[in-house]
């Protein structure tokens, strides 16, 4: 197929007809005194069952990351973020292809300033894989002799085996490697992930989920130096997946699986049947009748050739052929599931119980109803405080807090007399004074660490934030850690009042500092406002 045939398709007769569309953009040149004229530029749109295909002209904007302007418009284009909200992300394929003849022009600040212009060795010595990964081809006459075979032994024959290079040898055993015809995987630099990968949760609206407790994306960009012949055979990722494809071409066969959100990928071409049995029971969770063999009837075909950006969502199905040459990166994107926020959530409220095994289900009998409890009068803030957004505030001084700039008359319910508290069961606010040295002249603040949802196995909490109050609010701040019945606005405020009397010192704007310090707790997890319940 030539580079400027997007598609071809393999379907049972029965099937709905895919139809195309035509997208005209117009734009105006002139010449001297010549009267304006009106350029048209032809984009066509197959809108199949599994792949969506745009093609763009040489008015396409380039695509151009680490700036301020917004990153994702000039990769969808011609396609539209809110169709591609709508209609695609999560539900199908999408590949904005350019016109013939345009190639990599709109990549090229990815490949110049970000890719090292393709240099093998630059990309390899900048990469950050602890190892790289080496497919090598079988000798192609073997391959020819058995190529018809259907016996185990002709199928194993036909399996490229790959191994990994790591170590100071590494990338000079890969260029070798290379020359000799394999092909290579390995991440691309640290520097382009650092601004590639955040920038692309963001935009995509996960970035809240996308980093481990300690700030380290979950996603990465990997780097596929294919050769001709290639071949990744059938299988789905369980991550969201942007592909730009630099160099040559590659055939993509796309078909869905069914699998909407899977825990783990789907790789038959594994030989690991411990890990085939692991993919495949998260999956018939969701689809009883899931399966590895599946029917390759049916499926959408594209060539991505240089200059595409092609999108693929977690769970479908994929076969990548290289008829040449190939280079391509991949920017892979993770997010936490529910399942692992809540699960991680709800090992607060079980606890940790060893016990017998009667013992034990007699505990989980009782524990049960007062789990169901407990889960029915927490909120989604509970686990998925407003604070998760990035960037991320680390820390907040109170006595400087400024609340315009933080936007918390927005983030945060309205606060009156009457509004009612209820303290984030998984959350703990902890004083570092019983961890801090203490000092020989007496403080004017006093420090406290907030935690939020820390169950899963290395405790690291969700979100993490250091808060400083004037000591004139410390009981303030002291009864609130405590508290464990709902309480009001009004209760609050009453107590600010009583200590006020009590150490017979004025709070300066009392109502005012209740307020501030209920909606920096509230946008952060500690608590919530019951005002909807």
């Amino acid at each position: 197929m030539a580079g400027g045939r997007a598609l071809k398709k393999r379907q049972k007769p029965s099937r709905k007809e895919s139809h195309q569309r035509e997208l005209t953009h117009t734009q105006s040149s002139t010449n001297g005194n010549q009267k304006a004229k009106k350029q048209k530029i032809v984009s066509v749109v197959h809108d199949g069952q599994h792949i969506l295909i745009h093609q763009h002209g040489p008015d396409a904007p380039p695509i151009v990351i680490g700036t301020e302007d917004p990153l994702l418009p000039s990769v969808l284009y011609p396609l539209t973020e809110e169709d591609f909200f709508q209609n695609v992300w999560k539900k199908k394929a999408y590949v904005s292809k350019p016109s013939p003849g345009t190639g990599t022009e709109r990549l090229s600040d990815l490949i110049s300033n970000h890719m090292s212009d393709l240099d093998l060795d630059t990309l390899l010595r900048t990469t950050a894989s602890e190892a790289i990964f080496v497919w090598m081809r079988p000798l192609e006459a073997i391959v020819h002799s058995v190529q018809k075979e259907a016996s185990p032994l002709a199928e194993e024959m036909r399996r490229i085996d790959s191994f990994e290079l790591s170590g100071e040898q590494a990338v000079d055993s890969a260029k070798i490697c290379y020359g000799s015809g394999a092909s290579l995987y390995f991440r691309s630099s640290p520097e382009l992930s650092d601004i590639l990968v955040p920038e692309l949760t963001g935009e995509l609206g996960i970035n809240f989920s996308g980093f481990y407790a300690n700030g380290d994306a979950k996603g990465e960009i990997e780097v596929f130096m294919s050769r001709k012949g290639h071949v990744t055979d059938w299988h789905f990722d369980f991550m969201e997946n942007f592909t730009f494809q630099l160099k040559g071409s590659k055939k993509w066969k796309i078909k869905k699986s069914g699998i909407s959100h899977p825990l783990r990928g789907a790789t038959s071409h594994y030989k690991n049947v411990d890990t085939l049995e692991q993919q495949l029971k998260t999956h018939h969770i969701q689809d009883p009748n899931f399966s590895m063999k599946f029917s390759e009837d049916d499926y959408e075909e594209v060539i991505l050739t240089e200059g595409c950006f092609f999108y693929h969502p977690a769970g479908i199905w994929h076969r990548v052929e290289c008829g040449e040459d190939s280079i391509s990166i991949n920017v892979s994107l993770i997010a936490s599931s529910l399942s692992d926020i809540v699960s991680e959530g709800v090992r607060h409220l079980i606890g940790i119980d060893f016990r017998n095994f009667r013992q034990a289900k007699e505990k989980l009998r009782s524990l049960l109803p007062q789990l169901i409890e407990d889960l029915s009068t927490m909120q989604a803030e509970d686990f998925l405080p407003n604070s998760l957004w990035r960037p991320r505030h680390k820390s907040y001084d109170f006595a400087d807090l400024d609340v315009d700039h933080l936007d918390l008359d927005t983030k945060v319910a309205q606060i009156h007399e009457e509004s009612s508290f209820k303290r984030n069961p998984i959350a703990v606010l902890v004083p570092l004074s019983q961890i801090e040295e203490e000092e020989e002249e007496e403080e004017d603040s006093a420090r406290y660490t907030l935690h939020v949802n820390f169950g899963n196995e290395e405790l690291a909490s969700a979100v993490e934030v250091k808060m400083t109050f004037p000591v004139q609010i410390c009981s303030l701040v002291d009864w609130l850690r405590v508290q464990r019945k709902t309480f009001t606005f009004s209760q609050l405020l009453q107590f600010a009042r009583d200590e006020e009397k009590r150490n017979r010192q004025s709070m300066e704007d009392a109502e005012g500092v209740v307020t501030n310090l209920l909606k920096l707790l509230t946008f952060n997890g500690y608590i919530q406002h019951q005002m909807e319940l």
